[in-house]
């Protein structure tokens, strides 16, 4: 048994992987060659189980950089001085998913606002911050046609520019990074159809709409094509894609409250369904976490990598081939025992499969002033141990 661990977002530096907890607060990392895991601490002046604190990670230089979703701070680790630090958000006025991406420009950090107020950069040499104004009034001109969030969360960048692309019209969004300043262009595509994730390969945008339709944005020369319609494949009401990423070969669909991958031969015009069940096990009462899948990449080749939650691995998929990998991610007794010492009582989805029940005799372990004074460094491990043999 072990405490079951969401890694939100993650980056390998060298042969060793960071990454960020999604279902509670820390930062971590793997040693890929040793498979040895390490709690390298709470980030400062959030809750020590706040949910999806930091969503994205960008490197510059020997600093890491953290992308708030809800928390209230950019965070920043220096992997030198092996110590955090953190720059209050200009106007924080809270919220849930204010920043999910982040996008890394020479030394800056471009943090793209999704239910957030400001778009921002941020200079790591100088170490300011500076909030995009023209983007506030690019967002009231089309503050009448969009509900909430001005743009989707998935983007892409190339060279100088990012592309992001606007919730329920069928417009994209360029910000030029040498200059900060913004374009609106209106894309070839019905009015119609919402626009519900992107992804970019060999130069070109590839687009998935509400109505399964994929279309090819060639930016470069503004040309689009249609790719394939899905609803020929699938009932049009019956399937909606979160993710979308393409390879040489493939294009594979992601509905992350499903199992099942929905993958299209665009090199053959053959549609198919990489069923799951075999790799990744059902949702189960106890865990709480509605996807089931996180920190998806593509790799080389015609791979995807996506974390499941349910199983603590990371799967690889390549076409109709399916691997598991060996190395297991959880959270750390070093973790739960600096949790516990702080009397950081857990709720069911940070301690995976313990049930509700247990919290009682964590409270009375902790309770105890031989474990709460006179061996506060070893509590969690006491009482993480003491909940293994209960609930076996």
């Amino acid at each position: 048994m072990e405490g079951k661990v969401i890694i939100q977002c993650g980056i390998q530096i060298e042969k060793e992987y960071w990454f960020v907890a999604g279902n509670t607060n820390g930062l971590f990392k793997k040693n890929l060659l040793t498979d040895e895991l390490d709690f390298i601490g709470f980030f400062p002046n959030e809750e020590k189980t706040q949910f999806r604190a930091y969503t994205d990670i960008k490197r510059v230089e020997n600093k890491l950089i953290f992308t708030p979703c809800y928390a209230k701070r950019i965070a920043i680790y220096d992997l030198e001085e092996k110590k955090f630090s953190n720059i209050i958000l200009p106007d924080f006025k809270g919220g849930v998913n204010q920043y999910l991406k982040s996008v890394k420009y020479k030394d800056c950090v471009y943090f793209i606002p999704f239910s957030a107020s400001f778009f921002i950069k941020y200079s790591v040499t100088q170490g300011d911050i500076k909030k995009l104004e023209e983007w506030n009034t690019l967002k009231k001109s089309y503050s009448e046609q969009v509900k909430s969030n001005l743009i989707i969360e998935t983007i892409y960048t190339d060279n100088n520019n990012i592309y992001m692309f606007m919730s329920n019209r069928s417009y994209a969004i360029l910000l030029n990074m040498d200059t900060d300043q913004f374009q609106v262009k209106s894309l070839d595509i019905p009015s119609d159809e919402k626009i519900c994730c992107v992804n970019g390969f060999d130069k070109s945008i590839w687009i998935i709409t509400d109505r399964n339709r994929v279309y090819k944005w060639d930016y470069v020369n503004d040309k689009i094509v249609q790719i394939v319609d899905l609803n020929q494949y699938i009932k049009s009401l019956e399937y909606n894609a979160h993710n979308i990423y393409v390879t040489k070969k493939y294009i594979y669909f992601i509905n992350v409250f499903k199992k099942d991958i929905k993958t299209f031969d665009y090199t053959n015009n053959e549609f198919f369904t990489i069923k799951m069940n075999k790799y990744v096990q059902d949702k189960s009462s106890n865990n709480a976490s509605f996807y089931y899948y996180y920190d998806i990449q593509m790799i080389e080749d015609d791979k995807l990598i996506l974390f499941s939650f349910y199983e603590g691995k990371y799967i690889t998929v390549r076409g109709k081939q399916v691997t598991k990998s060996d190395d297991r991610f959880s959270l750390t007794e070093e973790y739960l025992g600096k949790c516990f010492s702080d009397n950081c009582f857990y709720e069911g989805h940070i301690l995976g499969k313990f049930s509700p029940s247990l919290l009682e005799e964590i409270e009375s372990i902790i309770s105890q002033s031989k474990f709460k004074y006179d061996d506060k460094k070893n509590i969690g491990k006491v009482v993480y141990n003491t909940l293994i043999k209960m609930e076996m």
